[in-house]
């Protein structure tokens, strides 16, 4: 019985570091990235794992979608740049690779709660 209690625990400890490792390299390349989103095909091949795992994985010990932690990390950025770059809303969401600033407005709400011109006057522009 000890002898498949050890066996069980230590496959138990190994999958936990695997997890721990996909969590951590999702979390790197989504950072290091450039300031477009990364897409599955690009996430999986760049980790060699197939998407669909990579995903759940991260889903499940996060909490979160890997496209909401990239949204979370662009807004982060967005927030940046309006703070510190004299830029105005279309340019940010320009810089940051979205496919038009109606888009980015939404995705900035959703992750913000308020748009990115009520964000600016709320914090910036008193």
């Amino acid at each position: 019985f000890h002898l498949f209690m050890d066996i069980y625990l230590a496959n138990v400890e190994k999958e936990n570091k695997n997890v721990n490792r996909i969590v951590e390299q999702v979390i790197s390349l989504c950072s290091k990235s450039s300031p477009n989103k990364l897409s599955g095909k690009e996430i999986s091949k760049t980790l060699g794992m197939n998407y669909a795992y990579i995903s759940s994985v991260f889903k499940k010990y996060t909490g979160k979608r890997i496209t909401q932690f990239q949204n979370e990390l662009l807004v982060s950025r967005a927030v940046d740049m309006l703070k510190n770059k004299p830029l105005n809303i279309s340019q940010i969401s320009y810089e940051l690779g979205f496919p038009n600033p109606y888009y980015f407005s939404r995705v900035f709400k959703s992750v913000m709660g308020v748009s990115p011109s009520n964000y600016l006057n709320q914090n910036y522009r008193k």
